[in-house]
């Protein structure tokens, strides 16, 4: 009877640890809490740090590197409309609260914020956005030394000479979380449950509503903006006169969002939570992130590129919207493993790469490690992984696109153990 118990619980250990499938692809990179993530352009972003580290890529997140600043703290948040203009939000620890740090030629030399409230006080700021060159703004909360009992008052500041100076465009309300504009005269800001805006840049703020959620919001869409509360997340259609909120049914609290489109959207939270809508938040889906760490911050170049990032070190990344690349189709399990050629061969711009899943030893199941397969170009340069997760055995199809890429010969790599197998394949545009 024991024996017959511990077959079943082999069987259900099997299923739950290799039928799990993920379209999130994890990297470790040192033992950072990686706080927020921003890309300037398709092919640049940068990693903020709660430890002060920033990294940086210039190649769509294939490397990191260390982005050297001259910062005095941690970088919280940031936001960037160049590989030059560059805003950061930065703790400087005890009492002296978050201020900025703004550089215009890309980090050789920054300009503290010269930002002091009116009154005796401490400010916390928490998001910056910045227009152009000259113009940007930051959020964030004050804090009196008189009777802290009475809690902040939210405030945002604005410069015009490229983060030299920085003047008072509101105090008011209750603490600032995110801030956001559509152009030079159009913006908003949230906090506390409250939406207000702005048609003149910055220079009066009207409260909208005050069903807002709090965090932050995503990126908007003319006048659709995206926040979200702990577990839940409003929509506006109307730049805030009226908000939907969407119960997303997820158990664990909420830490980013971001919208390819005024539909197609993510959320990332606690314990390795990633939920995505293509009906503009009407119903979300859980997906498979591959990890169990709390995920701070997600951010999409378009439908299917997508990184986030964690505790931890851990960053993920998705060439498909999160879903998972490699099909299963067929469940007979082979007698050994094996790596087709793609086909078609050449392709312009997609092709198809099947490979074998062998059953190996009655252990296999408990100890069954990751399958990978990744594509190499000439100088030997991970261009894309397609698969980095534990498959049970089968015949599998994994589809392959190379639009992002030049003409030329590339390689695909299958390693499953100790077995390695490697093909070439060549793209012709």
């Amino acid at each position: 009877m024991k024996h017959c118990i511990f077959i079943i619980l082999l069987v259900v250990l099997f299923n739950n640890f290799c039928v799990s499938q993920t379209g999130w692809v994890s990297q470790q990179i040192g033992s950072n809490n990686y706080i927020g993530i921003i890309f300037y352009n398709s092919n640049s972003g940068l990693i903020f740090g709660q430890t002060g580290t920033i990294l940086k890529t210039t190649n769509k997140g294939l490397n990191w590197i260390t982005y050297i600043t001259n910062a005095p703290g941690p970088a919280k948040y940031g936001h960037a409309v160049s590989d030059s203009i560059i805003g950061l939000i930065i703790d400087y620890g005890g009492s002296y609260g978050y201020h900025a740090l703004y550089t215009t030629n890309a980090g050789t030399n920054w300009i503290q914020a010269s930002i002091q409230p009116v009154g005796q006080g401490i400010v916390y700021l928490t998001s910056i956005f910045i227009l152009d060159r000259l113009n940007a703004y930051a959020c964030g909360a004050f804090f009196t030394f008189i009777d802290v009992k009475t809690g902040p008052e939210g405030i945002i500041y604005k410069t015009t000479n490229g983060g030299i100076n920085w003047v008072q465009s509101l105090r008011w309300g209750v603490n600032h979380t995110d801030i956001k504009f559509l152009n030079n005269n159009t913006g908003a800001v949230i906090g506390g449950g409250s939406f207000m805006r702005t048609t003149n840049g910055g220079t009066n703020w009207q409260l909208i509503s005050s069903l807002a959620a709090g965090g932050r919001m995503s990126n908007p869409f003319q006048d659709t903006f995206y926040t979200f509360s702990d577990y839940n997340i409003a929509r506006t259609t109307n730049y805030g006169i009226n908000f939907t909120l969407y119960q997303t049914n997820n158990p664990k609290p909420l830490r980013g969002i971001y919208f390819v489109n005024s539909k197609y959207g993510f959320a990332v939270g606690d314990s390795g939570t990633v939920i995505k809508t293509t009906n503009a938040g009407i119903n979300w889906t859980a997906q498979n992130s591959a990890t169990l760490q709390n995920i701070n911050s997600v951010w999409f170049l378009n439908k299917d590129t997508g990184f986030a990032v964690c505790n931890n070190g851990y960053i993920l990344k998705t060439f498909s919207g999160g879903a998972s690349l490699v099909h299963l189709i067929n469940n007979s399990v082979p007698v050994e493993y094996s790596l087709n050629q793609n086909y078609p061969n050449p392709f312009n711009p997609a092709t198809k790469i099947k490979f074998d899943i062998p059953n190996s030893t009655p252990l296999a199941p408990l100890q069954r490690g990751t399958v990978s397969l990744k594509v190499y170009d000439i100088t030997g340069k991970e261009v894309a992984v397609l698969v980095n997760e534990a498959l049970q055995p089968g015949t599998y199809e994994v589809t392959f696109d190379g639009n992002n890429l030049t003409s030329g010969v590339y390689f695909y790599k299958l390693q499953a153990g100790e077995f390695t197998e490697t093909r070439k394949m060549a793209l012709i545009k």
